[in-house]
């Protein structure tokens, strides 16, 4: 497949039912290259049903996901991997493998890659997850936290990739720091930010943590019951109004003591 020059990742009027209820409700939306793009909502707004259909994993009643241009229904799984890389909301392995053997899967949909480019991605992404001193440690023997790491560098692995052979690349986060100590999730998102810029990715990431998704990301997009009901910059997106729209809970939204153009939100006792 060659290099699209229509870099959009985007879904028209999509419909996605789970018997008679519409979890999915007539959303429309486009992710562009060089933007880290949050989806925020309370349990069963529809989010990670969301991720799951631009994932390929789950199919649509009506409407439309386009990949550069492309019906992501005429991919297959290799060329959707080949395309964009995925963090499930749980990644888990039973059997025994090292901490890098997991993480240089993460290129096994580019076999041609050449060893020491690979190296090169692997070095990188156990540096950006703070995992570059348990290399050699067995999957099995490492906390939730830790594991949860090894997948995002896998992912990171993939997604620079993708950016070799595309000159750009799509990733997908279902709630990446729920097993995450502060510090850490400060890390994720502060790499993942970084490298939406440098390494030419788009990324969308579902999460609860507002107060992560308006220091980091690009642009919020609110759901409830299936539907976008905002989608702006974060300043503009995280208001008391629109809050108490989406989780039917009074929260208080004032600007953040450090940085000027960032806010801060607080829920009411």
């Amino acid at each position: 497949m060659g290099t699209h020059s229509n870099k959009r990742f985007s879904t028209i009027n999509l419909y996605v039912n789970r018997g008679s209820r519409s979890v999915v409700n007539n959303l429309s939306f486009q992710i562009e290259i060089g933007t880290l793009v949050g989806v925020l909502g309370a349990n069963g707004a529809g989010k990670s049903t969301l991720l799951s259909v631009l994932a390929g994993e789950c199919s649509v009643n009506s409407g439309s996901v386009c990949i550069n241009g492309v019906s992501l229904s005429t991919l297959t799984a290799l060329e959707q991997a080949q395309l964009r890389a995925v963090l499930p909301q749980h990644s888990s392995l039973s059997f025994n493998l090292s901490v890098i053997e997991i993480v240089t899967m993460g290129a096994y949909s580019y076999p041609e890659a050449q060893p020491q480019l690979l190296n090169r991605w692997v070095v990188e992404s156990l540096h950006d997850t703070d995992l570059s001193h348990l290399t050699d440690v067995n999957y099995t023997e490492l906390s939730g936290g830790q594991q949860q790491r090894v997948h995002l560098a896998r992912v990171l692995v993939q997604s620079r990739a993708i950016a070799h052979f595309h000159g750009h690349a799509w990733i997908l986060l279902d709630e990446p720091t729920s097993s995450l100590d502060p510090r850490h999730q400060q890390l994720l998102f502060q790499k993942i930010h970084a490298l939406t810029r440098a390494e030419n990715f788009g990324v969308m990431v579902v999460m609860h943590d507002l107060n992560l998704a308006a220091l980091w990301c690009d642009r919020l997009m609110l759901m409830k019951e299936g539907a976008l009901i905002f989608d702006d910059c974060p300043a503009n997106t995280l208001t008391s109004n629109n809050l108490l729209e989406c989780f039917d809970n009074p929260m208080h939204v004032f600007p953040h003591p450090i940085y000027s153009d960032k806010v801060c939100v607080v829920a009411h006792k």
